[in-house]
């Protein structure tokens, strides 16, 4: 089914930590660990509009990454996950520009995700 292929089998959960983990270091935040959150994006109201925003983009760009190999035996690495959510950032960027919003919301956002990933590249 969906909810095993994308959720409860063990390399998906494996996948899923790591994509958690990710964001508790960028946000510095617990997050739960359920697929409401990192398959459908919900219920993640209890945190602020800018955790919020890169929570939903940064499980967009992995749930892309899981997509293009669910079929086969191996999950994305890291960096071929990371490519995606720079492409969403880039995206986002695009987006905000096309409707003439600052470029101070769009690193209010993503700053924390060029933080940490400064951090793992030291």
């Amino acid at each position: 089914t969906y909810y095993h292929i994308w959720w409860k089998c063990k390399k998906a959960q494996t996948y899923w930590s790591k994509i958690r983990n990710w964001l508790e270091e960028m946000c510095k935040i617990q997050i739960e660990f359920r697929p409401e959150i990192f398959l459908l994006g919900i219920n993640v109201e209890k945190y602020n509009k800018e955790i919020i925003y890169l929570i939903v983009h940064v499980t967009t760009a992995a749930k892309l990454a899981f997509a293009q190999r669910w079929k086969g035996n191996d999950m994305p690495d890291e960096m071929e996950i990371i490519r995606k959510i720079w492409m969403c950032a880039e995206m986002d960027r695009l987006t905000q520009e096309l409707k003439n919003k600052t470029e101070s919301e769009y690193y209010k956002t993503w700053e924390k995700f060029y933080h940490w990933f400064k951090k793992r590249k030291e």
